[in-house]
């Protein structure tokens, strides 16, 4: 069989590969001299690996049957005679022979007539065999994209077809394919490579003489993720079943380990176009499976802002010792701000307002910082900026402050705007991504930049935070108290040996009815309740790693902490199998 397959390769290969007709005339009337013919020859597209050296997207070979241009007109019963022979000859169906040849008319002039689009092995040597019987027909091999592991598909994009502006303007289009979305779009240049061709000479019955002038291709150049391809399929995997998005970064490096968008898509199923009823399946979901949830979705951050708020107010000057009184709700005016806890805190000083994510502590904290100083820090850990350009579609949120509401709603800035920016609510909005940063910068206390593009001297030597190291430290303590320290909210998530540490985010996806409504409930349409939220970290001694995860409509933050955590854990090869 290795030696049947080694010989046909070397005669599809003698044949020189026939390719279509790209600048000729148009249908050429067959004459007894010979002529020439451009075969444009598709560059194999580079490959992306991961931090480890796995191999993301590769290129696999697949061969196409064409009929040629030279040998046939568009006559419909020409086509309909010629589709007719081949498939009899490689045993295919002829029901939807009228269709396909409703098709093929209406090919355009410049773009190759396919007879079969991936043909099997088998196919190709019976084709062979009986080629004498389809001599209109030619079978030519091409390098298409092969995506070993689908779990990446959502940042790594897929490829598809040019534009049709592009089709009109390019000569060698029909060995052309450009990055659709993800790694693929973004870095589409370098991977593609540039096409080769061969001028021939060819005889009355589309027979090679000679090659006149050959080009070689040049291939694609590949590239190197920081992705952990392992990683990548864990988290995928603890998120399935979910409308969830999570990211996992070394908080020291900036360098992306892991990111998830569940659900998605695979991206070996768009290569040489979709079905029309998958595609729409797709792009009708409303959980969004061809969307990077990760980059390009923002949401309220919830409690998972109050850090920001806490490290504003030391930086202003606050001690982390003022203590402000929680009984269930905070007036302003008429109007009352609810704590989550509707019995109420009682006195709360700032490493309490975290540990147990106080509403009325920071409602009264930020009204003493001022949204100037909210904004500031905000803004310093990644909020309200693009948090990187290595991927299109990359959001850049809202982070308010009094310039923002006057020139966006002519309106000024209230002292209600921001008691609910104080609690991540109102106008914030960000990203999985901008939370993962944000998170990060605080653990670091560096500006880093989060880089999905593997190099080892990405985010060295990056400059510190003009944030005091003491009162980073304060919000550090609170954060690994958050799931340390009894009274905090994520106590029964400890990991006995670990410091793991993390801050909860409950997101209202509707304003309340009423003051008392339950928006977390299991009772609530799935489409109404909250979503959860969580930034966590855990140091392994050797290292660390934070994550930022996003669970759609799940109720509320504590709810997310079980996935992050295995998440957390599956980063340095542990389960705990808590999800």
């Amino acid at each position: 069989m290795g030696c049947g397959k080694l010989a046909l390769g070397g005669l599809l290969l003698s044949k020189l590969s026939y390719l279509q007709i790209i600048k000729g005339q148009g249908y050429l009337e067959q004459s007894e001299s010979n002529s020439s013919k451009i075969i444009w020859i598709k560059a194999n597209r580079g490959k992306i690996y991961d931090r480890n050296n796995i191999i993301l997207a590769d290129s696999r070979i697949d061969y196409k049957a064409y009929i040629d241009k030279n040998l046939i007109n568009k006559a419909k019963k020409q086509l309909y005679a010629v589709l007719k022979e081949f498939y009899t000859v490689v045993k295919l169906d002829l029901a939807n022979l009228d269709i396909i040849v409703k098709k093929l008319k209406k090919t355009p002039i410049s773009q190759p007539l396919i007879a079969m689009d991936k043909m099997s092995w088998e196919q190709v040597e019976t084709f062979e065999f009986n080629a004498f019987k389809c001599p209109e027909i030619y079978i030519d091999r091409e390098f298409n994209r092969l995506y070993p592991r689908p779990s990446c598909s959502t940042f790594l994009g897929y490829v598809g077809e040019p534009s049709e502006s592009d089709k009109k303007n390019r000569a060698n289009i029909s060995v052309i394919t450009e990055g659709k979305n993800g790694i693929e779009q973004k870095f589409n240049e370098q991977l593609s490579g540039t096409p080769g061709y061969k001028q021939v000479e060819i005889n009355v019955r589309g027979i090679i003489q000679r090659v006149v002038h050959q080009n070689n291709e040049i291939p694609g150049k590949n590239l190197q993720l920081t992705i952990d391809a392992n990683l990548q399929d864990k988290v995928t995997k603890i998120l399935e079943g979910q409308s969830a998005a999570a990211v996992v970064m070394d908080p020291d490096s900036g360098q992306i380990l892991a990111m998830a968008s569940t659900p998605s898509f695979d991206g070996n199923n768009m290569v040489g176009g979709i079905a029309p009823a998958d595609w729409n399946s797709l792009i009708n979901n409303p959980r969004l499976p061809l969307t990077n949830k990760v980059v390009s979705l923002t949401y309220p951050p919830g409690s998972v802002f109050k850090p920001i708020v806490a490290l504003a107010a030391l930086e202003s000057g606050i001690s982390k010792d003022e203590r402000f009184f929680c009984r269930g709700y905070y007036e302003l005016g008429n109007r009352k701000f609810a704590c989550w806890f509707k019995a109420g805190h009682g006195s709360v000083d700032m490493h309490k307002g975290i540990l147990q994510s106080c509403n009325c502590y920071f409602y009264q904290l930020s009204l003493k910082v001022g949204i100037e100083a909210i904004y500031k820090y905000a803004t310093m850990l990644g909020l309200g900026a693009k948090p990187f350009t290595e991927l299109p579609n990359v959001q850049s949120g809202i982070m308010p402050d009094k310039n923002w509401k006057y020139e966006r709603y002519k309106q000024k800035w209230t002292s209600s705007d921001t008691l609910n920016s104080s609690i991540g609510q109102g106008y914030i909005m960000t990203s999985p991504l901008q939370l993962c940063l944000m998170f990060a910068r605080i653990l670091s206390g560096t500006d880093i930049i989060p880089s999905m593009i593997f190099d080892d001297v990405n985010s060295k030597n990056r400059p510190k935070l003009n944030i005091d190291k003491s009162n980073l430290e304060i919000v550090q303590r609170a954060i690994t108290g958050v799931i340390n320290e009894y009274g905090g909210l994520g106590i029964r998530h400890k990991i006995p040996g670990l410091i793991f540490g993390g801050k909860t985010g409950t997101a209202q996806v509707i304003s309340k009815r009423f003051y008392a409504e339950d928006l977390s409930s299991s009772t609530t349409p799935w489409e109404l309740r909250n979503h959860g939220l969580f930034n966590g970290f855990i140091d392994f001694g050797h290292r660390r790693v934070c994550c930022s995860v996003v669970i759609e409509h799940i109720g509320s933050g504590a709810a997310t902490i079980p996935f992050a955590k295995e998440i957390l854990l599956a980063a340095d090869g542990r389960s705990s199998g808590a999800v």
